[in-house]
């Protein structure tokens, strides 16, 4: 996405966006330098990599030691990473939003934080933060070309290197230690003990968010096997806080953590903590009743490592000895500071939970793309869009907008977002437009799936759809499948939203898009499914002046 974020004729912006306003304008305000634009450009070449980097490498400690190799050649040393006091974070579900609640914690205490995270949304460079922001476009090239150059003293990067993925790690701790941050929050991308992230031998503290069965062809296709690898970031002496686990799963964690010699400790509910004020009034940055037991392992995280790391505890009690070593498994509630309420209530994670209104469409927008995530955003987008018909004076029809990245189950997705009462459904690929050379951050399609195969799939899903709505004539009349996202706002848009629909008009792939039959309703949107997806929908709706 480039270009400015312009307001409107009369001075009004575009879209009426809420609470994640600041973020999303982050990266539309973003100036691009030739030197980003030209790191993209090469990061293009790995994305491929990043589908097959998995299956090429064994699962062994050489893919460890091979990372270390690597961090090496570009001058980053098990020193330097140790140095970095470094919160590692696992699981299958809650770690992008655990990572994001520590580094506002942090960041709201005074702390300079780096944060290594994925996948990206919209931009490359949203993976590594600093002090709670992406890495500017102009920063993120310059140090893209210092390491891409170090790199190739020893051969052909693209042979030197397994993947985009590992390449963007190997950045982002380039990245930190220039940079002089006092703290760095890493969320694991697949598994743990294999993970290419899981190169710190220090790390101050560990965290496991809930697990689940994911990535079976890799992790193993047992409770046990997925614990084992999420266990596998545990390190000596460095405590492990874990959000409640099944027994099976926890028996594993706690045998990994008594043969490395740590302890490990299950955080307690959010509700338990108490504060100055009133905790009935605490409200999360992300929504979610789940993200209540994020919150909770965030706040252990980030007590220990201020703990550890700063003096000026002000009104936190601290973590004794008594309370890490002692019997009992389960960590300690404490009194939130003021400081980390705040922080907890202006967290932001882009891509989840979002929600922007356009004239007489308003899009509800979560990455969502595991069954039980899908369940979470779509009940959050059934509370919101109630909450918002209730204030408006107009009948409101729901839309769907869905797609899946990869091989996941998407009629399984679909059953579960079926009995949500949708007036239609729209069927896209995760293309922002056609014209795919305005976007150079855009994820490019996997070799193993070509524009064929996806367009397939797209239509398979439609046609899975409409027989699940058999018994709806109106949800199948209004069902469809578009090429990319610009088609399909194009068709929401028209006659309910002009100045969206003008903006986006030049980037469809026709002329001859069929306009809704949704004309005097006030409609709401609910894209989900793959944060791809969500991320073409974002950067048209934010800035689509180019």
């Amino acid at each position: 996405m480039t270009g400015n974020w312009k307001p409107a004729p009369g001075g009004r912006l575009p879209c009426n966006v809420t609470a994640s306003e600041q973020c999303r304008k982050q990266h539309a305000l973003a100036h691009r330098k030739p030197l980003y634009d030209d790191a993209v450009k090469s990061l293009m070449g790995f994305q491929k990599l990043e589908i097959s980097e998995e299956s090429k490498l064994d699962y062994n400690g050489t893919r460890i030691m091979l990372m270390k190799e690597l961090l090496r050649n570009i001058d980053v040393t098990d020193k330097d990473l140790n140095k970095m006091n470094v919160i590692h974070v696992a699981g299958t579900k809650g770690k992008g939003s655990t990572c994001t609640f520590v580094e506002s914690i942090l960041q709201h205490h005074g702390v300079r934080t780096g944060l290594l995270t994925s996948p990206h949304v919209i931009e490359n460079r949203e993976r590594v933060h600093i002090n709670g922001k992406p890495i500017s476009a102009e920063l993120f090239g310059n140090y893209f070309w210092a390491v891409y150059d170090r790199l190739g003293k020893f051969g052909n990067i693209q042979d030197v290197v397994p993947s985009y993925f590992w390449l963007l790690n190997m950045l982002g701790f380039y990245i930190f230690k220039h940079e002089k941050v006092d703290a760095v929050i890493v969320e694991v991308g697949i598994g743990g003990a294999y993970d290419s992230t899981n190169v710190v031998n220090q790390p101050t503290v560990c965290g496991i968010t809930s697990l689940a069965l994911e990535h079976t062809d890799d992790l193993g296709k047992s409770m046990k096997m997925i614990a084992w690898h999420k266990a596998g970031i545990l390190k000596r002496n460095a405590p492990a806080f874990v959000v409640p686990q099944t027994p099976e799963c926890m028996s594993v964690i706690q045998r990994k953590a008594e043969d490395i010699g740590t302890v490990v400790k299950v955080v307690p509910s959010l509700t338990d903590y108490w504060n100055d004020d009133d905790l009935i009034d605490l409200k999360l940055g992300l929504p979610g009743e789940h993200q209540t037991t994020n919150a909770s392992l965030a706040l252990q995280l980030s007590h220990y490592w201020l703990s550890r790391h700063q003096n000026n505890t002000g009104n936190r009690q601290e973590l004794t000895y008594f309370n890490l070593q002692g019997s009992n498994s389960h960590a300690l509630p404490f009194q939130i500071s003021k400081l980390a309420k705040k922080a907890l209530s202006e967290s932001h994670l882009l891509g989840r939970a979002e929600k922007i209104k356009c004239g007489s469409v308003t899009f509800y927008l979560d990455g969502a793309h595991t069954a039980e995530s899908i369940k979470l955003a779509a009940n959050w987008f059934r509370e919101e869009a109630e909450k918002e018909a209730a204030l408006l004076d107009v009948p409101c029809e729901k839309v769907l907008v869905f797609n899946v990245s990869g091989e996941r189950d998407a009629t399984s997705f679909l059953k579960l977002l079926q009995p949500f009462n949708f007036s239609g459904a729209i069927f896209t690929t995760n293309d922002t437009s056609l014209k795919k050379n305005l976007f150079l951050d855009e994820t490019i399609r996997p070799d193993n799936c070509s524009e064929e195969e996806e367009f397939r799939k797209i239509h398979q899903n439609l046609n899975v759809w409409k027989s699940m709505c058999g018994g709806n004539p109106t949800t199948v009349e209004n069902s469809h499948v578009f090429s990319n996202a610009a088609d399909a706002l194009c068709w929401l848009s028209s006659h309910l939203d002009e100045h969206t629909f003008n903006r986006i008009a030049p980037l469809a792939s026709s002329e001859q898009i069929k306009a809704s039959s949704f004309h005097g309703k006030h409609v709401q949107v609910f894209v989900t499914g793959s944060f791809r997806l969500v991320g073409a929908y974002l950067t048209l709706l934010m800035d689509s002046t180019q």
